[in-house]
């Protein structure tokens, strides 16, 4: 069996698009809804200093920085969790698509297919 490079070459871009744009529908969702909440925390902890609710209680006001602040954080560590989740599932999609093709062929000419490889996040 001969691999259609052209197919092949379609077929490897069609399972990434397909992962990504599952992936980012997921992650932009997410991230628009924690972005209004966090803007609108944020303006109202400005316009209460500002307004003078909150510039006398600096404890208070320490207090809905740092909460701010740990919302933030876990903002940022969700949306990196799911950025992570969407890469793997472009891995998957791709080693299916690319090993899926490969082993076909080589088990077209009985010879023994290419073993699945794993996802390896980080250098080399």
């Amino acid at each position: 069996m001969t691999i259609d490079v052209q197919t092949f070459v379609s077929d490897i871009l069609g399972a990434l698009r397909g992962a990504l744009s599952e992936g980012w529908s997921k992650i932009s969702a997410f991230a628009e809804k924690q972005a209004k909440m966090l803007a609108q925390q944020g303006a109202l902890i400005a316009q209460s200093r500002l307004a003078a609710t909150l510039s006398e209680d600096d404890d208070l006001f320490d207090f809905f920085v740092q909460q701010l602040k740990d919302l933030t954080t876990n903002f940022a560590r969700s949306v990196a969790t799911m950025t992570l989740l969407t890469i793997e599932q472009a891995w998957n999609a791709l080693v299916g698509v690319v090993w899926g093709t490969v082993n076909k062929a080589l088990s077209a000419g009985r010879l023994a297919g290419l073993p699945l490889p794993t996802l390896t996040l980080g250098a080399g």
